[in-house]
Parts: structure tokens; C-alpha cells; sequence
């Protein structure tokens, strides 16, 4: 199975990715990444593994005057739940947020048995413990495509059309997919919000507001470092 990741970004964030994107595919073992975005064209020279796509024609998959469009989260977070939709031959994908450092192999997310379970991510213990069951944050998910195409993508959206949700996709996914999806170790999703990590991490996730975490020490080395050192 082919390892593909993806980011979703409005275009005011484009350049922020190249941290993140530099790291995945320096230390991530991916095979392909997706940069799903507004236009025809970044604006910027990428790698042959990397492929733009211009997502904008969803949008109109959004009610203009949803509950959520007024969030401060980009509608891009509300497309993240039909992305099944559109890459309709693929099984799986791994959806990244820019604001993360990849530091290890991320191969095997791709073996987690989530044949019966919609998709799998990190458990956050606060909202777990308040909510009594699992809660995970959607910052890094890896996506049974086909499970979600059993009309379940559909519904999130719809839902997210008309009830305002506090997190947005995150609390959507969580509530509707209660019991339906899997945990992974907060390796793969380290952040203040998560788990503590059982193994070594293998995405730093910041999950910071402002932009603070663009000037985290990791992620000014990744933005600075040449295309030829991160491909090797």
C-alpha cells in the first residue's frame, strides 16, 4: 500500500507547511504527499513526490452561512471530513496539520488493522475522561477511506452545515464516530492536549495559536534547510 499523507491549507498559510513538509519527507517514509489547497498553483518550486491540488471547488460543499464558517479555524478543517470523496481509489491517507515536526518513521500508521473503524488518532485525556469515552484530536489522522464512503462522510459535513461545533471537525468526528474509530500511540500526535507518549515521538505536534510555533527551534531548522539535505 502506497503511504500517502496530506495537508489542507488556505493560501494565507502555504509557505508555514514547508517545516512540516520538510521533515515528513525527510524523516517520515512516505511515498507521496498531497498539498490540498486553493489555487492552481502554490506559488513555489516543490518535489516530484509532492502534488498540488486545488481543492476549491468543495467549498461549495459548505453552506456559506454555516454554523462554523465564522470560526477561527479555516473552513479547509470541514473538507478534511469528505477527503475520502476526493481521492475516490484510495484506501488510505494520513492528514497532517502544518504546525507539527515529523521526527520518525511514520510506516506503521499504514498497519493499523482499522478495517471495521473509521479512522484512527491520538486520544486527548482531558475530553476523554470529561465525555467518558475515547476523544482524539484530529490534528493527525490516518483515514479508512472506504469505511467513510459508506455515507458517514456525507453526514459529518452535513451535520457541520447546520450545528455550530466549539472545535469544529474535531468535536463532529468525535461525537459522531463515537466508538468507530481507533487509538494510536501520542508518538504520532505529542502535544500538550495528548497522551503522554509510550515510545519515542514520531510528530511533534504544537497545536500552538498565534503562530508562536513558528519560531520553535525545530521548526526555523526545518524551514531553513535545503531541498537537497532534506531529500537526501
Amino acid at each position: 500500500m502506497k503511504k500517502i499523507a496530506c495537508y489542507l491549507m488556505t493560501r494565507n498559510i502555504y509557505k508555514d507547511v514547508l517545516p512540516s513538509l520538510k521533515s515528513l519527507l525527510k524523516n517520515g517514509n512516505v511515498d507521496r504527499v498531497y498539498l490540498l489547497i486553493e489555487d492552481d498553483d502554490i506559488g513555489f518550486d516543490l518535489p516530484a513526490r509532492v502534488i498540488t491540488v486545488n481543492i476549491s471547488k468543495w467549498k461549495g460543499q459548505l453552506r456559506p452561512d454555516g454554523p462554523n464558517m465564522g470560526c477561527r479555524w479555516s473552513y479547509m478543517v470541514m473538507l478534511k471530513v469528505i477527503i475520502c470523496k476526493m481521492f475516490p481509489k484510495l484506501h488510505r491517507i494520513l492528514t497532517i496539520d502544518v504546525d507539527t515536526i515529523v521526527r520518525g518513521d511514520l510506516s506503521p500508521l499504514w498497519d493499523i488493522p482499522i478495517g471495521d473503524y473509521y479512522f484512527a488518532g491520538a486520544r486527548e485525556p482531558y475530553w476523554t475522561k470529561k465525555l467518558c469515552r475515547d476523544y482524539v484530536n484530529a490534528g493527525v489522522l490516518m483515514w479508512n477511506m472506504d469505511k467513510m464512503r459508506d455515507g458517514t462522510a456525507d453526514y459529518v459535513l452535513a451535520v457541520l452545515n447546520y450545528r455550530h461545533f466549539g472545535l469544529v471537525e474535531q468535536d463532529a468526528l468525535n461525537e459522531i464516530c463515537a466508538g468507530k474509530f481507533r487509538i494510536f500511540d501520542a508518538a504520532y500526535n505529542a502535544g500538550d492536549w495528548t497522551e503522554p507518549p509510550k515510545i519515542e515521538i514520531r510528530i511533534r505536534h504544537y497545536m500552538a495559536s498565534k503562530g508562536m510555533w513558528k519560531v520553535e527551534p525545530e521548526v526555523e531548522m526545518y524551514g531553513r534547510m535545503p531541498w537537497e539535505e532534506v531529500l537526501g
